[in-house]
């Protein structure tokens, strides 16, 4: 009968296994949980606080009803109004305000997705931002 090494054996490996699998599940990270901070790209700027935030683009500025919260797949939601900056025209017959629908991902390389749209539509401007970024918004004429 063949003897295992002693750095074989159950009583010793065991443990050693449980460990690693700790460390592991201690090393993924989360997409869940409130956004907040300072987030960019060349062209747009995400200001998220606690009681919602400031997203502005294409000379466009939206105020976010809610902060941003990201489910267990990362996935975010809120409700905003839109107004135009600089001497952006509001939309054809639209008033200078208008309601928008914020939705996106939080995605697993920290990046955060978001599509800005009118409520009720699929698709509209699609952002990607990146954390601790101050994007860079070009004055509207």
């Amino acid at each position: 009968m063949r003897h295992l090494p002693p750095a074989l054996h159950a009583p010793r490996i065991a443990p050693r296994i449980a460990l690693a699998v700790l460390a592991l599940g201690a090393c993924a990270t989360s997409r869940a949980g409130t956004v907040h901070g300072e987030w960019g790209a060349p062209g747009a700027r995400l200001e998220a606080r606690e009681s919602g935030g400031i997203l502005a683009y294409g000379c466009r500025i939206v105020e976010l009803e809610a902060p941003l919260v990201a489910d267990a797949r990362g996935d975010v939601r809120v409700r905003g109004t839109a107004r135009a900056s600089g001497g952006a025209p509001p939309p054809p017959g639209g008033p200078p305000t208008w309601p928008v629908e914020i939705r996106g991902r939080r995605l697993r390389d920290e990046r955060l997705r978001l599509v800005v749209a009118t409520p009720g539509t699929t698709s509209g401007d699609t952002l990607v931002l990146r954390p601790g970024v101050m994007g860079t918004v070009v004055p509207c004429p």
